[in-house]
């Protein structure tokens, strides 16, 4: 009985003083590749831990940054070859140059333990050589240089903008000028090819004829014989008066060169024209042939001298 006991304190004491059967005799190893780098290069940090692949471990939860080093990618990789633990590994880039130091880092079972792996230094060089080989010398900044403001565009610009105002203001003078003489010639009816005395003449023949056999054109005597007018003085003094008033058709008239006679004479027989067409004055046939007779003398007295010379022979 006395050797059962005894047999039974000395399992329990070895059961105690062995630990767990999964604790690691020695700190984990950590290795991270390249051991010497420069700022901005891709070091890989792996711990290999000898547990079976299905063992409940938990790898450490690292933030964006580590220290000195730049987090971009972590959690289990592939072990180097079958059967040989698990892997988890790290990619980490240095931000600064020196000597730094990778820090430690925990791993936890599912039992609550924590096994905790060594630091491991490494050394970053900077991508320049500290003695200057490899590249030249870096000079120091200079000032701004001075240029002077180049103005041939603007002055170009405002050379074109003064010959373009002269040439205008020469126009409208040699236009204001030039006007009444060219306006003043004789200008056949670029419609009918004959001279413009002479479609007066025909379409005032042409009015009196429509008249006779209708008897309702009374109404629109006059709004006819105000287009025959002036179609003849736009033929004949080379100005637009169709869509002008009476009182602005003897204003062009006297612009462009018209004698002041026969501007009024112009503006009595549109008035008349007016006083039916817009007042509805009272027609009859003696107000009808004084129009016309009227019309038949102003054109006699507007048509080129050449032609009433002729016509008086």
């Amino acid at each position: 009985m006395r050797r059962a006991i005894v047999l039974a304190g000395v399992l329990a004491w070895a059961l105690v003083g062995a630990g767990p059967p999964d604790a690691p005799r020695e700190p984990l190893e950590l290795t991270v590749e390249p051991a010497t780098a420069t700022v901005g290069d891709a070091l890989r940090a792996c711990v290999t831990l000898q547990l079976p692949a299905d063992a409940p471990v938990q790898g450490p939860e690292l933030p964006e940054t580590l220290g000195p080093f730049a987090v971009r990618q972590a959690g289990w990789d592939e072990p180097p070859a079958a059967g040989s633990g698990r892997r988890w590994c790290a990619t980490l880039v240095p931000w600064r140059t020196g000597v730094l130091e990778v820090p430690a880092l925990e791993f936890r079972l599912g039992a609550g333990q924590v096994w905790r792996s060594e630091p491991r230094a490494v050394e970053v060089r900077s991508v320049l050589d500290e003695e200057g080989e490899g590249g030249a010398d870096l000079a120091d900044l200079k000032p701004p240089a001075a240029l002077p403001p180049d103005l041939r565009g603007l002055w170009l610009t405002l050379g074109t903008l003064a010959g373009l105002l002269a040439v205008a203001w020469f126009a409208r003078w040699l236009y204001r000028r030039l006007a009444p003489r060219l306006a003043a010639a004789p200008a056949p009816d670029p419609l009918q090819r004959m001279p413009a005395h002479a479609w007066a003449y025909a379409r005032l023949q042409e009015l009196l004829e429509r008249r006779q056999e209708d008897p309702s054109w009374a109404e629109r005597f006059f709004d006819e014989l105000s287009r025959i007018v002036k179609r003849y003085l736009e033929a004949r003094f080379r100005v637009e008066l169709l869509e002008r008033t009476t009182a602005e058709s003897v204003s062009a008239l006297g612009r462009v060169g018209a004698p002041a006679a026969i501007a009024a004479r112009v503006g009595r027989l549109l008035a008349e024209a007016d006083a039916v067409k817009f007042a509805r004055a009272p027609v009859d046939e003696g107000r009808c042939r004084a129009a016309v007779e009227a019309a038949y003398a102003l054109v006699d007295a507007t048509r080129p001298a050449e032609e009433r010379d002729q016509t008086a022979a």
